[in-house]
């Protein structure tokens, strides 16, 4: 129960209120990034990243990966502490969803860009207004991008416009979560 409180904010988040992407359209932008956009979502202007390796240099984000196991999902919790997360990563057990979440007080449908050592992403994540502001999206449970982010090397980016680059490491609790939903 020590992340109940943070589950219930991302299960309202990818369970209740309906951000599932009933349509979404991928293509390859000119720097070979992945562009992932919902056809029910408002889409900015410009979804395409420049591809950069540097994110590989800079320090691992502070925190550690917390995992919780209820009867209806499972999550891995990132953060100082299951209750100041920054990244979670859930797996809705009926649907075989995973929901990505990341902490940003961001209003607006943003982009959101994950990097791995062998894909980046950049998809529209959907903000949602809890006790802690995040950012969502959600992935079938055989995405590729799921295995990239649980293979990447010890850690995977996750960048939000205008805020810092998240180093994340890429640690068991991540691959668990996975699974879980296959």
């Amino acid at each position: 129960m020590m992340a109940r409180v943070a589950a219930i904010a991302l299960a309202g988040a990818l369970g209740l209120s309906g951000l599932a992407l009933a349509a979404t359209l991928h293509q390859q932008d000119g720097d070979g990034l992945t562009v992932v956009t919902s056809t029910e979502s408002p889409s900015p202007a410009d979804l395409t990243a420049i591809a950069d390796d540097s994110w590989m240099d800079i320090p691992i984000t502070a925190g550690n990966w917390f995992y919780e196991a209820e009867s209806s999902e499972t999550l891995a919790i990132f953060g100082a502490s299951a209750f100041e997360p920054l990244v979670m990563l859930r797996c809705d057990l009926e649907s075989r969803q995973v929901g990505l979440a990341v902490a940003s007080d961001t209003a607006e449908p943003t982009r959101l860009v994950i990097r791995t050592e062998t894909q980046d992403l950049a998809v529209l994540a959907q903000p949602l207004e809890r006790r802690q502001p995040l950012l969502v999206t959600e992935f079938a449970a055989f995405n590729d991008i799921l295995d990239a982010i649980a293979f990447s090397r010890g850690r995977f980016a996750v960048e939000i416009e205008g805020e810092e680059t998240l180093a994340i490491p890429a640690w068991p609790e991540i691959t668990r979560v996975i699974e879980d939903c296959r």
